[in-house]
């Protein structure tokens, strides 16, 4: 089981029209330069060249920092970064998540019994909102 998806996620200004990835066609996008958001965006640029490209940043908060001053029109960053900065400031909305990068945690493949308890601990602790207090605590 795994407790947080790590991923890359795609975010805009609140009301923005973008609903999805495929909405990004003569928009200016702003990931940090030679990230995992940087890899992923140029691959859209690949399939859609109107998509305008900004790697110039060093940080998931320096990109959207500019998402929400009107200098870029989306953003992609770690799922992380983005609820750290959407539980802080207000302005950018979530729109969806582009990939999943889980965290787990690893147990020896012979540790099967250990294996069993750990999954069942995760789902006790999502059940009982553990996760979504976190979440709270950390990201907002």
């Amino acid at each position: 089981e795994f407790y947080f998806n790590a991923g890359l996620v795609l975010v805009v200004p609140q009301d923005s029209p973008i609903q999805n990835q495929d909405q990004l066609g003569g928009h200016a996008l702003g990931v940090p330069l030679g990230s995992d958001a940087d890899s992923y965006a140029r691959k859209l640029v690949l399939g859609n060249p109107s998509i305008r490209l900004n790697s110039d940043y060093d940080t998931p908060t320096k990109v959207l920092a500019d998402v929400r001053a009107g200098k870029l029109d989306a953003a992609i960053v770690d799922n992380a970064s983005a609820l750290i900065d959407l539980g802080h400031q207000p302005g950018l909305r979530l729109v969806m998540a582009l990939s999943f990068e889980p965290y787990a945690l690893a147990v020896p493949s012979r540790a099967w019994q250990l294996h069993d308890e750990v999954n069942d601990a995760l789902k006790q602790l999502r059940a009982e909102g553990f996760f979504d207090q976190l979440g709270k605590k950390w990201f907002r």
